[in-house]
């Protein structure tokens, strides 16, 4: 997605096909990651296991509200990857706009955990007044930096107020 990301537009989303999450052996933050970034991306969020069978962990996933936020905010914009703030083959920042501010998506691409800092500041958002990251529901003490551990394949998404 990060070559093709830039061609969307409102009304014109990528199709990354079915959602994941409950299939195959996905650990939690795997299918954190790609719920993510399919709600991050504006891709339909169509949902592709068995109803039936999902695992509490994965319904939690698939119903996260503030997640869901990001597919259906109004502005429609979608993330885009910023290169000069990842560091290939380690990690990978994207950031987008919606309503009411920025959202920031920080993926681990290692299979273990990573130490990662990460200046919100610097990222050309403007003054950051208030960060919550999505999954935890968590302020963050320091809104102008991220300094902490990423999980493997872990992403944590930034709700940047400003």
């Amino acid at each position: 997605m990060k070559e093709i990301s830039q061609y969307q537009s409102q009304g014109h989303w990528l199709d990354m096909d079915m959602l994941e999450v409950g299939n195959a052996n996905f650990t939690l933050h795997q299918q954190q990651t790609h719920f993510a970034f399919w709600a991050a991306l504006k891709s339909p969020l169509i949902i592709g296991a068995d109803l039936s069978k999902l695992a509490n962990d994965s319904v939690a996933i698939l119903t996260n509200q503030a997640i869901i936020s990001l597919n259906q905010d109004r502005l429609g914009e979608p993330v885009i990857y910023r290169e000069e703030f990842s560091k290939e083959g380690l990690f990978q920042v994207w950031t987008g706009k919606i309503e009411g501010g920025f959202i920031v998506l920080l993926l681990n691409e290692k299979s273990y955990p990573q130490t990662v800092s990460l200046a919100l500041s610097a990222l050309g958002l403007g003054s950051p007044k208030k960060v919550v990251e999505l999954w935890s529901d968590k302020k963050l003490a320091n809104s102008t930096n991220f300094d902490g551990i990423l999980e493997s394949y872990q992403t944590l998404v930034f709700k940047v107020q400003t």
